[in-house]
C-alpha cells in the first residue's frame, strides 16, 4: 500500500495578508492614541483659559464693588454704614475658588486647577485684609472707617 497522506507544504501565500493586516490595526492604533492625547491636551488647556477668565472677571466683580462702596462713602458726609451685595457663581468650570482680600488687590484661587488671578483696585478707605472667602455671595461692608468684605 502506498502512503496517500497529504504532505505538508511549506506556503506562505497567507502570511501577507496576516502581516499587513496586523500592520494596519498597529497603524490605526498608534494614530487613535495620538489624537486622544492631542484632545486632551487641548480640553485642558481650554479649560484652565475659561478658569482663568471667570476668575478674572470675579475678581473684577469683587475688586469693583469695593472701588464703588469707596466712591459711595467719599461722596457723602452722612454715610456712617453701608452694605452692598456681590452674587458670584457657587463654583468655576466645576471647580470651587476662594477670595483673597489684600490692601490693593483682589486674588482668585482655583485650587483644583491650580489657576490664580489677581486683579488691583484703588480705594481710598482702609480694607480688612481676609483670604479664604468661598464662592457665592459676598457682602461688601463699610464699618467704623473700614471696608470690608464678608461671607455671613
Amino acid at each position: 500500500m502506498t502512503d496517500q497522506s497529504p504532505r505538508l507544504i511549506p506556503d506562505d501565500r497567507a502570511v501577507s495578508t496576516t502581516v499587513s493586516y496586523v500592520i494596519t490595526v498597529g497603524i490605526a492604533l498608534a494614530l487613535v492614541t495620538g489624537l486622544i492625547a492631542a484632545g486632551t491636551t487641548m480640553v485642558e488647556d481650554q479649560n484652565r483659559r475659561t478658569t482663568q477668565s471667570q476668575l478674572q472677571t470675579i475678581g473684577h466683580q469683587v475688586a469693583g464693588t469695593l472701588e464703588l462702596a469707596d466712591r459711595t462713602v467719599r461722596g457723602s458726609d452722612s454715610v456712617t454704614e453701608l452694605n452692598l451685595t456681590v452674587d458670584l457663581p457657587e463654583q468655576v468650570v466645576g471647580s470651587e475658588y476662594y477670595v483673597d482680600v489684600q490692601d490693593d488687590m483682589v486674588a482668585v484661587n482655583a485650587s483644583d486647577v491650580g489657576v490664580s488671578m489677581p486683579v488691583d483696585y484703588s480705594v481710598e478707605r482702609n480694607v480688612v485684609e481676609r483670604d479664604g472667602y468661598e464662592g457665592g455671595t459676598l457682602y461688601v461692608t463699610y464699618e467704623s472707617g473700614d471696608l470690608e468684605v464678608k461671607d455671613d
